[in-house]
Formats: C-alpha cells, structure tokens, sequence
C-alpha cells in the first residue's frame, strides 16, 4: 500500500477493549484514512477503539515533523505529535488493521516485555533449553 498510494505514513492498527484505550495511540479512521490520533487518551473523551500497534512505514514529511518537535513534559519527543503535524500540513496517514491471527507483544509495560521475552527466549533452539530447565527449577523452588 505504501509504495502504490505513498501516503505520508501507513501504520498497523488493532481494535482495543475500553480499558486498554488510556495506554495507547489511539487513531480516529474514516475508511483508510487516519483523521486524527489522540496519544492515550481516556475512553471517555473518545469514541474510536482502533490503536496504534508499533508498526510504521514512515515518509520523510514525519521525521521533519519530528526535528521541529520539542519535548513534552515527560521529557519525551512524541511520535503521535508528529503523526498529527503531518495530518494537520494535509498529509496523508493510512491505516493497516492487523490480519487475522497475526499475533503482536506489547512491550510497554514490565510485565508485557516479560511474557514477550520469555515466549521467544522458550521458543529459541539454542536458548530453550536452557531456560526452560531453569524455569522449572525456579518453579519448583530449587535454587
């Protein structure tokens, strides 16, 4: 879609349950279209359940917007401020949903970097065993 449209920015999306809306970039779509992005807002101030999902093809016109970006009172330059720069000059940001089945980790939070660590590292033929030997030991407290 990206090389065939060339939209300023296509980006993966997924649909999220109330609770999960504070915690994300939260983008308003009309057909494929993005017509605005709210970072973490509360599901109250907005109608949209669709998120951002951490995967960006990204055109020169964001990382302009991401030079003239200063930081935000956590200290932090924002992506989503940019995405809505880019919006507001005209540009064009095209929404992805994620297919069916196509799973995703969220690794903004301890716990979730975790669970992705540890499912890949069980999963890793040279790390696996390994690791899965020590689980097990820690499971059954035998350190």
């Amino acid at each position: 879609m990206f090389e065939s449209d060339r939209p300023d920015v296509t980006l993966a999306v997924a649909p999220v349950v109330d609770e999960e809306v504070s915690r994300r970039g939260i983008v308003v779509i009309d057909g494929d279209d993005v017509t605005d992005l709210l970072e973490k807002p509360q599901a109250t101030d907005v109608a949209s359940r669709t998120a951002m999902v951490g995967r960006y093809v990204l055109g020169p016109s964001v990382f302009a917007a991401l030079r003239d970006l200063g930081p935000d009172a956590s200290g932090e330059v924002q992506l989503t401020d940019a995405l809505r720069r880019v919006l507001e000059g005209a540009g064009r940001i095209v929404a992805v949903p994620l297919a069916e089945g196509q799973r995703r980790h969220d690794i903004g939070s301890l716990e979730g970097y975790c669970a992705a660590f540890l499912e890949y590292g069980l999963t890793d033929s040279r790390l696996g065993p390994a690791l899965r030997a020590r689980a097990q030991a820690l499971l059954d407290d035998r350190r």
